[in-house]
């Protein structure tokens, strides 16, 4: 085992050396299987990120970068290829748009962090917000097009296919942990990749650098985990072939955003390799794979200045055959739409109806619409019955709430259940409220509560808010649609808007409250009485 310090002429010299022809042919391992033409293979895998070491072809100010003896090699392959020996190149890197990827672009495009030269910088509550124009523009993703457009010059040019004696095959992982690898046949170089920066304003992360050098002769122990490290990411299940990751446009190349992926081309490729694979299960799989995919990924777009509440219903035919949203869920909606987004200069929350028509998967505009929403109110109507005749929520729905409380966590959503409807038992602990068919509005106090809570609303808007509350419960008593009773009980819950707001803030309403003034409504109507 060997140490380098990066970039220096050692370490050039020795990658150099080793993509020679005459190195590879030396350290050349037998083709598995073996076949007429090749018995000796060549190899050389790369994990990640960009690697400007590989394909850098002058920033090192180096008189022959490793570039340009990989690409002399490339040009003499059939002197290999005449030694029978097949020439194999495996590059695997890092997709801008995975988490790691977007983590990595974060700490490099920011200014509102600390450095090595600025330890002691605080950005205090300030939050930032990768554009597309940050990733698209940073070091990383243009280091990676610089590398892949050489990539696919020196297939054209040198015929690097199969049938030539040698193949390329690129590869996109979504986790690297900031590990760069080139294996040579029986030896690694590692390096790792940091999230420093020398100062704020650099435009580039620094790395560890070191490089570690690993034979199998010296230390195979060590060659053998780093090895696997690698095969396990070329084969994990989310990797993604080119041109599944990458859009080719005359003159043009660039990362497809996750909202664009779509696993054709692996599920082409798996086809072609086993002939064993059913069309139908390939179809079955890449639909999983694709889902798990656009959980760990997600296109970067302009964030919100406010809260996105997904409000997530049935729809159903109407009585003119249209499909249209539950009645609940629309006086839902125009309530949250008065109350927090009306005023559009000082708006609280953007709110948007989920169109859940029935069905038993979610398409991918639903995703998409999931995945931009930080706030959800899921509701459980009866309209199914399971196998014993119970009322449930359609499939769809419970997809949804599934969906949701992976994607914002369970504490950012709020069920309301239609009374009689039965609860999945794996979401007993979720924070719910109960209602009657026609009468959301009774349920819409906890619905404030909740959400004055999780978004901390100032206090002085929510008495506002309350008192707006108060009005609309008035209002439906008189017209009738509100029975007497439960609008008094209702009332006199919130009679001290101020005190409403303040103890919702500190999370204090609670159900019991409504049954208090419940019992004091009518013991009032029994005073009266008598």
């Amino acid at each position: 085992m060997k140490i380098h310090r990066e970039g220096s002429p050692e370490l050039l010299s020795t990658l150099r050396e080793a993509l020679t022809v005459a190195k590879l042919a030396e350290s050349a391992v037998d083709c598995q299987p073996r076949n007429a033409r090749y018995n000796k293979k060549a190899s050389l895998r790369l994990l990640a990120l960009s690697s400007p070491t590989l394909f850098d072809k002058g920033a090192n100010f180096v008189r022959e970068s490793v570039a340009s003896s990989l690409e002399k090699t490339l040009s003499e392959k059939d002197v290999l290829n005449s030694s029978g020996i097949f020439l194999e190149f495996d590059f695997l890197f890092l997709y801008p748009y995975s988490p790691e990827g977007l983590s990595l672009i974060a700490a490099e495009t920011s200014r509102s962090r600390s450095s090595i030269q600025d330890p002691q910088f605080e950005h205090g509550l300030s939050l930032e917000h990768l554009s597309q124009e940050d990733v698209l523009s940073s070091a990383l993703v243009r280091s990676q097009v610089s590398s892949l457009e050489l990539l696919l010059h020196w297939i054209s040019a040198y015929k690097l296919d199969e049938s030539e004696g040698a193949r390329v095959n690129i590869r996109f992982t979504l986790e690297s942990l900031g590990l760069e690898t080139i294996i040579i046949n029986d030896t690694i170089f590692c390096a790792q990749q940091l999230l420093s920066k020398r100062n704020r304003y650099s435009a580039r992360l620094e790395t560890m650098g070191l490089v570690l050098e690993v034979s199998s002769a010296s230390d195979r122990d060590t060659f053998i985990k780093l090895e696997d490290n690698f095969r396990f990411l070329w084969k994990k299940e989310t990797a993604l072939d080119f041109l599944d990751a990458v859009r080719l446009t005359p003159g043009a190349l660039a990362p497809l955003p996750p909202s664009e992926v779509r696993y054709e081309a692996k599920k082409s490729r798996i086809l072609r390799e086993s002939i064993e694979i059913d069309p139908l299960d390939i179809g079955a799989w890449s639909s999983r794979v694709l889902r798990k995919f656009r959980g760990q990924c997600r296109d970067v777009t302009p964030q919100s200045a406010v809260d996105n509440l997904m409000i997530a219903t049935s729809w159903a035919k109407d009585e003119s055959g249209a499909i249209s949203p539950r009645l609940d869920a629309k006086e839902l909606s125009a309530f949250l739409d008065r109350d927090f987004s009306q005023d559009k200069a000082a708006a609280l929350l953007s709110i948007v109806m989920l169109n859940a028509t029935p069905g038993r998967y979610l398409s991918n505009q639903i995703y998409h619409a999931l995945d931009s929403t930080t706030l959800a109110i899921v509701l459980l109507s009866g309209d199914a019955t399971d196998v014993d005749g119970l009322r449930v929520c359609p499939p769809n729905i419970a997809f949804e709430l599934g969906y949701l409380m992976s994607h914002i966590g369970q504490e950012r959503v709020l069920i309301l259940r239609e009374q009689r409807t039965q609860i999945p038992s794996n979401i007993q602990d979720v924070v719910r409220v109960d209602y009657k068919r026609g009468e959301i509005v009774l349920a819409y106090t906890r619905v404030l509560s909740w959400l004055f809570q999780t978004l901390q609303v100032p206090e002085i808007i929510c008495a506002e808010i309350v008192e707006r509350h108060r009005e609309r419960l008035r209002n439906e008593v008189l017209s009738g649609s509100l029975e007497a009773e439960k609008g008094e009980a209702a009332l006199e819950r919130i009679s001290e808007p101020r005190r409403f707001a303040t103890l919702a803030l500190r999370g204090r309403v609670d159900p019991r409250e409504a049954r208090d003034a419940a019992r004091k409504v009518a013991s009032k109507r029994k005073l009266n009485t008598n």
